[in-house]
């Protein structure tokens, strides 16, 4: 893992989590707790820890279908964006519930709409001047 803060760069030496098929990391921290979220080979996976530099498995997340979570904390509540397979269809959002679990996924769009905006790849989203926007990465011809 490599991070940068400030104008340093820094290397930990060691992972801070890890698993098999895992790609397309997302972590941040709610409530006190560190959330790792990554592509697990065509579901989501998820980690939790008390630092953000050590994850366990968090065993009772729910098979999330869809890949590149990744992870908002808006308002003070966290919701996990997941971009459907290949960018087709839209990407979902599904929000932390006060049980700890993650609620159902709702898309972000229908997918006739995705039919014109075409796929949505890698989104992030972020609250800025009074609207949600959602960055995806798209093909261009």
């Amino acid at each position: 893992m490599a991070y940068r803060d400030g104008s340093e760069f820094y290397e930990e030496p060691d992972p801070v989590y890890l698993a098999e098929g895992l790609a397309d990391p997302s972590s941040c921290e709610y409530d006190g707790t560190y959330h790792f979220f990554a592509t697990e080979f065509t579901t989501v996976g998820h980690a939790v820890g008390s630092d953000e530099y050590e994850y366990q498995t968090d065993a009772d997340f729910p098979m999330v279908e869809g890949q590149v979570p990744f992870c908002l904390i808006d308002d003070g509540e966290m919701y996990l964006i997941v971009q459907g397979g290949g960018g087709m269809p839209p990407p979902n959002v599904l929000p932390l519930e006060d049980d700890g679990t993650f609620g159902t996924p709702e898309k972000l769009w229908s997918d006739q709409d995705n039919l014109e905006l075409g796929p949505c790849t890698s989104p992030v989203a972020a609250y800025y001047d009074d609207a949600y926007v959602l960055i995806c990465a798209v093909f261009v011809e």
